[in-house]
């Protein structure tokens, strides 16, 4: 063999070797997102009776939601106001709303407002304390905000909130909130239609 081959294979294995170490990265970060399945004491699939003491139905969410018949098909959204568990990673939050279907949950949203020059280091931090947890994020450049997604097999995780450097450009000011969205896009398909989506 000479010189050349042996260089086109090492190059090879080399290659090899990157893309199955992002592979299993990215099962690993899969399977810890789908093992947590919620957010703190919030398990996808759980009833809201769990929970009632501290849930009080929240008026005019169809909007923020996305849903046109809100009660029609079974959907129901709460805000949760349990003071005595209200922070993640030490920095509080502003809101935490829960999302059931057909008295499942299936989705949880928390919101945090902070003024906005201390806004982008507690932004950071919770990023850079979920990267640490859940693996890199992938991550969504929209018009003004960065999202950053992470994706497991049933369970989908996206942080909102930082501005972009487009925003920045046209002067779109500071942000004083951003929020953390959990789902499970899964389990909603199986409760609407009786059947699992694939993402």
């Amino acid at each position: 063999m000479n010189f050349r081959k042996i260089k086109f294979k090492l190059i090879r294995i080399f290659f090899l070797l990157i893309l199955t170490s992002s592979f299993s990265q990215q099962e690993k970060v899969n399977v810890k997102l789908d093992n947590k399945n919620g957010f703190k004491d919030f398990k996808f699939g759980e009833s809201a009776i769990l929970h009632q003491s501290y849930l009080s139905k929240l008026k005019n969410s169809s909007v923020e939601y996305n849903l046109t018949h809100e009660g029609e098909r079974g959907y129901k959204v709460y805000d949760y106001n349990n003071r005595n568990v209200n922070e993640l990673f030490g920095f509080y939050w502003t809101d935490l709303r829960l999302l059931f279907l057909k008295d499942q949950l299936i989705s949880i949203k928390v919101d945090w407002k902070y003024d906005e020059e201390l806004l982008p280091d507690i932004l950071d931090d919770i990023l850079y304390k979920l990267q640490s947890v859940f693996g890199p994020a992938e991550i969504n450049h929209n018009i003004l905000w960065d999202e950053y997604l992470w994706s497991g097999q049933k369970v989908k995780m996206k942080l909102l909130g930082k501005l972009n450097a487009k925003a920045l450009e046209i002067g779109y000011g500071k942000s004083t909130t951003f929020s953390l969205e959990i789902t499970a896009p899964r389990l909603e398909s199986k409760i609407l239609y009786n059947f699992e989506s694939e993402f």
